[in-house]
Formats: C-alpha cells, structure tokens, sequence
C-alpha cells in the first residue's frame, strides 16, 4: 500500500510540477 501511495504521490506531484512549467512558460512567452 505503501508504495502505491507514494506513486500515487508522485504522479501528482508530477502533474502538478508540469502545470506549473507550462504556466510560466507561457508567461514568458507572453512577455
């Protein structure tokens, strides 16, 4: 269960961490 949890986690964190690249790429973009 442990590591479930813990890929579950980092999946998240993932997509997380990817959002905010994007974002802030497309600030850059924009500026």
């Amino acid at each position: 269960v442990s590591s479930s949890s813990l890929d579950s986690r980092a999946s998240v964190a993932i997509s997380i961490i990817s959002l905010l690249i994007t974002s802030s790429v497309i600030l850059i973009t924009r500026n």
